[in-house]
């Protein structure tokens, strides 16, 4: 994360721009449910097994971003390999 949010960079500067009112802003979230997770992955691209949405689940906790990233990695095996 940069060390100032963009919205006080353009105070700052005295630089107000519509692009800080859509991109100025950031958000928290938690972890997914695990149903929550389970109906996300349900939408893969490419079917998952179970085990490997059962892997998925315990590797990242239901965090979004790790769950992103094992999506990821798991999709581009499958059009590579």
């Amino acid at each position: 994360m940069a060390a100032e949010q963009p919205i006080q960079w353009a105070r700052d500067y005295g630089k107000p721009s519509p692009f800080f009112n859509l991109f100025g802003h950031s958000f928290s979230i938690g972890a997914f449910t695990e149903n929550e997770a389970r109906e996300l992955l349900a939408h893969s691209p490419e079917p998952l097994s179970s085990e490997e949405i059962d892997e998925m689940l315990f590797k990242s906790g239901c965090w979004p971003e790790p769950l992103q990233k094992l999506c990821d990695a798991r999709l581009q095996r499958g059009l590579l390999g």
